[in-house]
C-alpha cells in the first residue's frame, strides 16, 4: 500500500544550545509559519497462513516533512529561530505465530532506522530521532482458562539514541 498523509496538530520541539529539547503540542496555521506535517509511506508485505502457524513480513518506508524544531538560545544578542525538518523511517518486521485450543504464542522482531534532519542541528546532516530503536523483540504468550485469559510478554529491544551534551567554545566565551 502507498499514501500520502497530512496532520494539522503538530509536535513542535523546543531545543535550547545544548540540544536538548522539550515537546510542546499546537495546530498549523494556514500562513504557513507552521505548516500542517506532510507524510508519504510505502508498505509492502505478504503473510502465509496453514493449521494454525501465521508467518507475516512487512517492510515500511516513510518520509515526513514540515517538522517543527524551535530553537531556544540563551544568549540574549542572538535570536530565538524555527528550524523545518524532515524524518526518514525505514523498517522491516515479521512476526511468527501458532494457535493451539487454549493457548497462542508468537513472536516478532522489528528492524528499523529513524532519522530527523534540520538545516540548524548536526550540521544539516541527518542523525537518529529521539524515538529511533534498532532492534525489538517480543514472545507474547496467550492462556485461555474458561472466563479468564492469561498473558505474558518478553520484550527484548536495543536503547535509543541520545547525545552528551557539550557546551561550545563561542558559549564558554560569552560567558567570562
Amino acid at each position: 500500500s502507498a499514501g500520502r498523509f497530512a496532520q494539522i496538530v503538530s509536535r513542535l520541539i523546543l531545543r535550547n544550545e545544548l540540544g536538548l529539547g522539550e515537546q510542546l503540542w499546537f495546530l498549523t496555521t494556514q500562513d504557513r509559519v507552521r505548516p500542517a506535517i506532510e507524510a508519504s509511506e510505502f508498505t509492502f508485505g505478504a503473510w502465509w497462513e496453514k493449521e494454525g502457524w501465521l508467518f507475516d513480513v512487512e517492510y515500511y518506508y516513510k518520509r515526513t516533512s514540515n517538522l517543527t524544531s524551535f530553537i531556544l538560545n540563551e544568549n540574549q544578542n542572538s535570536n530565538t529561530s524555527y528550524d523545518r525538518g524532515n524524518a526518514f523511517a525505514e523498517g522491516i518486521d515479521f512476526l511468527i505465530k501458532k494457535k493451539w485450543k487454549g493457548y497462542a504464542t508468537w513472536c516478532s522482531y522489528s528492524l528499523a532506522k529513524v532519522d530527523f534532519q534540520f538545516a540548524q542541528l548536526a550540521l544539516g546532516q541527518p542523525f537518529p530521532a529521539d524515538h529511533d530503536q534498532r532492534h525489538i523483540f517480543k514472545w507474547t504468550h496467550l492462556v485461555n482458562l474458561k472466563n479468564w485469559a492469561f498473558s505474558a510478554t518478553w520484550n527484548y529491544q536495543s536503547g535509543r539514541p541520545y547525545s552528551i551534551p557539550t557546551i561550545s567554545e563561542h558559549y564558554s566565551q560569552e560567558q567570562e
